[in-house]
């Protein structure tokens, strides 16, 4: 309880399980919508982009070698865990390779910084 008031600063234990359900509800509509456009567009990762996920990840650790990097990602996730993280990372990319700028929008964001 003291973490939770003193280092978190929420008032007290519901205040903070709130903050939890909303995150995680937040959180769950965020991976769906990302799994709808990945089945949608059938967007599947490839082997490479695999491989680079996982020695990026690993490369904060030192970690150079492929094999050594997938076993420290199973140890630390599952590869399970970590090939759904790659997963909506894809979809992520696609998404941000595949967007288009509208010039409304455009226009809409410049006017918010005059």
């Amino acid at each position: 309880m003291t973490y939770v008031t003193e280092t978190l600063k929420y008032e007290d234990l519901d205040a903070f399980y709130e903050f939890l359900e909303s995150h995680v509800k937040d959180t769950c509509k965020r991976e769906m919508i990302l799994y709808y456009i990945a089945r949608c567009e059938n967007l599947n990762y490839t082997q490479e982009y695999y491989e680079q996920e996982v020695l990026d990840y690993a490369a904060d650790f030192e970690i150079k070698e492929l094999d050594q990097a997938e076993s420290f990602v199973d140890y630390m996730y599952g590869l399970k865990n970590f090939q759904e993280r790659v997963r909506l990372n894809y979809v992520y990319d696609w998404l941000g390779d595949n967007a288009k700028v509208r010039e409304d929008v455009t226009t809409f964001v410049n006017n918010l910084n005059k």
